[in-house]
């Protein structure tokens, strides 16, 4: 009896799990790539309030052990700069569902030889490609 209700408890945590999807930046180049990552300040809002405190929030993200934190933090514009190292990358968004979430994410400047830079979030879901059914990676060559 406790075998079948081990077995029932187990079937339904793994059907029950929410799927993750992964936005990533992966860079091909044999240098060091900088990015700009600027913050959508009415989102941030809408989630933190007007009060700022999501200021703590912005100067760790992404939050991943293996990720440092910005290399330069403009806490008036809301704007982080990276150092994505050759053969690394660098987790945009992550979260729950299938589809990324990119509503905190004004643009993104990427400071490469052909700087590349998107204005919307409709031209950066567009630049990404979709790997493993909720992998999406933007690759930099």
């Amino acid at each position: 009896m406790i075998k079948t209700i081990i077995i029932v408890v187990s079937s339904f945590i793994l059907c029950a799990c929410d799927p993750v999807y992964l936005a990533e930046i992966i860079n091909n180049n044999t240098e060091d790539v900088f990015i700009k990552v600027g913050f959508n300040k009415e989102e941030l809002e809408k989630s933190w309030g007007i009060d700022k405190s999501y200021i703590e929030f912005l100067k760790s993200y992404p939050n991943w052990t293996d990720i440092s934190s910005a290399v330069d933090f403009d806490t008036i514009n809301l704007i982080n700069t990276y150092k994505i190292e050759a053969g690394q990358s660098f987790p945009l968004s992550s979260g729950i569902g299938g589809y990324p979430d990119l509503r905190l994410i004004k643009f993104l400047l990427i400071l490469d030889e052909d700087s590349t830079m998107f204005e919307n979030q409709e031209q950066l879901i567009n630049a990404f490609e979709i790997k493993d059914g909720r992998h999406w990676i933007l690759e930099l060559e």
